[in-house]
């Protein structure tokens, strides 16, 4: 979460020995405890967003997306900071398996934030499905049909010119012959998008990112597995399915996550950050590439005893103008943290324990 020059980390846990579900926000820069949210525990997966302030205080919502043991999916809001119950939304009572859990700009007018969450259900059909925030009545339901194994979702700005958001799915199809990402929209559940990948490119992870291009859409990066194994950037602009970037990956790296980087080299355009382990070397470091010309600019060195989960883009927190770039890690013991080094200086600026 984030306001102004101000960040805040906010992590789920699931500790199912106490059969307790947290969501734990500590200060980025100083690693200070804020809050201690607790969720309904009895769930098999969950997962975390954050929406925009409902209740009137000023603070960001904690959105977690629970699922059931059954296929029964639901979504919890609770304020971050009293831990106030804001709603609960539930999105079926059973037999569906949910693939993500988004924030939808508001689609009806009464200025809060939409759910959504992409979900199958046990025949393979595939939708999308929005509720409002506030009273978690149903505002759309999109289907992605039965064809396609669903990896992920992203909500986007209008490109289409109806002033409603798209859904972009990550799909599969069943036979494993192609994979890409469709993007349709919320309002119309029409198809403004496809952006395919050779046969047998599965996506592992994937951003958006702001236009390079200057055509009004934003572009695609996704990081795939080549025929040969090896992990695979694309860079494609949504609006015209046109390759913007692609990059080979060595064998020995291993890219857990990416993230779209403010302009380090000048250009205008922004830098995609790529989480990377060497596997050979055994360190762990930040590699960026230019949005566009695919440049690279130096690389940021984190803690290696900590395997990288997560890549995290926070504001600037030491006032150079620069944000800073964190990287949640685990170690061994089961000790888990965030480091932050400062994007421009490479220098590390604050590291919070979780």
């Amino acid at each position: 979460t984030a306001s102004g020059q101000k960040s805040s980390i906010a992590s789920l846990i699931h500790d199912s020995y106490a059969n307790e579900l947290k969501v734990v926000v500590k200060d980025s820069a100083t690693g200070a405890l804020q809050s201690t949210v607790l969720f309904s525990p009895n769930i098999a997966s969950a997962r975390l967003a954050t929406a925009a302030d409902i209740d009137g205080n000023g603070r960001e919502e904690l959105v977690v997306g629970l699922e059931t043991a059954a296929g029964a999916v639901s979504v919890e809001i609770r304020d971050s900071s009293t831990g106030a119950l804001i709603n609960t939304i539930a999105f079926g009572a059973v037999g569906l398996t949910s693939y993500s859990l988004n924030v939808v700009p508001d689609m009806n007018g009464n200025i809060f934030s939409e759910i959504g969450v992409l979900v199958a259900d046990t025949a393979g059909n595939v939708s999308f499905m929005i509720k409002d925030g506030l009273t978690g009545a149903i505002l759309s339901n999109v289907s992605f049909g039965n064809r396609y194994v669903p990896v992920d979702a992203v909500v986007i700005a209008d490109i289409s010119g109806n002033g409603f958001p798209e859904v972009g799915a990550l799909l599969e199809t069943t036979n494993k012959a192609a994979s890409g990402i469709q993007f349709r929209d919320v309002s119309t559940q029409q198809v403004v998008s496809t952006v395919m990948y050779p046969a047998g490119f599965p996506g592992t992870k994937f951003t958006i990112v702001p236009d390079v291009n200057g055509n009004g859409a934003p572009e695609f990066a996704m990081v795939g597995l080549a025929s040969n194994g090896n992990q695979q950037i694309m860079v494609t602009d949504i609006y015209s399915q046109v390759s913007l970037m692609s990059m080979a990956v060595p064998s020995r790296y291993v890219i857990h996550d990416l993230g779209v980087i403010h302009d380090l080299n000048g250009n205008g355009v922004p830098e995609i950050g790529f989480l990377v382990n060497d596997t050979t070397l055994g360190s762990v470091f930040v590699y960026k590439k230019d949005a566009l010309t695919g440049a690279v600019t130096p690389r940021l060195n984190y803690n290696a005893a900590f395997s990288p989960k997560r890549l995290l883009i926070s504001p600037d927190l030491n006032a150079n103008g620069s944000s800073e770039i964190g990287v949640l890690g685990s170690n061994a013991q089961g000790s888990s943290q965030v480091q932050y080094l400062d994007s421009t200086t490479m220098t590390q600026v604050s590291v919070v324990g979780l």
